[in-house]
């Protein structure tokens, strides 16, 4: 079966429509909000020897890394996926690359570039004195429960990391903050 997934918080556009291929075995799903719930549900419906197709990277996940991780394990599960901004990452149905290995290295690297940059972001950003109530957890932390909120839910990555669930909806939120206009 083929699958396609269009994210897009502001909606999507016209240009975005005509990059899609269109096809009459193709099942549509797309998501305006940041909660993601189709996307959740479709990620539980593909199986084996299924084709996905997302409008950008950054329909997969909220960070390069987080990203990265959900496209693996699409991989993994023997799920084909085509990037219309990058191209296509062929899988048998047992997971094992066919084509795309060129697009998973610049992934890779851009993955560790973000991780370097946020690293150093953080070094040398000088810290202000807070006013309120102090950080529960350090920016790294902040990243790390991110991208554990990518593949688990929010109630796992709480357990995981000992703080509450509105501790890591507070963390996501901020992080989206961050990309709006």
């Amino acid at each position: 079966m083929h699958y396609t997934y269009l994210w897009q918080p502001q909606g999507v556009t016209a240009p975005q429509l005509a990059k899609m291929p269109i096809g009459l075995d193709m099942r549509w799903v797309s998501d305006t909000d940041t909660f993601r719930r189709n996307w959740s549900q479709l990620q539980t419906t593909m199986h084996a020897g299924d084709t996905l197709t997302v409008n950008g990277f950054d329909a997969l996940g909220p960070s390069i890394i987080g990203a990265r991780n959900i496209l693996n394990r699409l991989l993994h599960r023997g799920i084909s996926v085509n990037i219309s901004d990058m191209g296509m990452i062929k899988v048998t149905a047992a997971g094992k690359i066919v084509s795309g290995t060129s697009i998973l290295r610049i992934i890779d690297a851009l993955a560790a570039a973000q991780t370097r940059m946020t690293l150093a972001e953080q070094q040398y950003t000088p810290t202000a004195k807070r006013r309120g109530r102090p950080f529960k957890l350090e920016p790294a932390a902040r990243l790390a429960v991110i991208d554990y909120c990518t593949t688990h839910t929010q109630n796992e990555t709480a357990a995981h990391f000992h703080i509450s669930r509105a501790t890591v909806a507070r963390i996501i939120r901020a992080h989206t903050q961050r990309f709006k206009h």
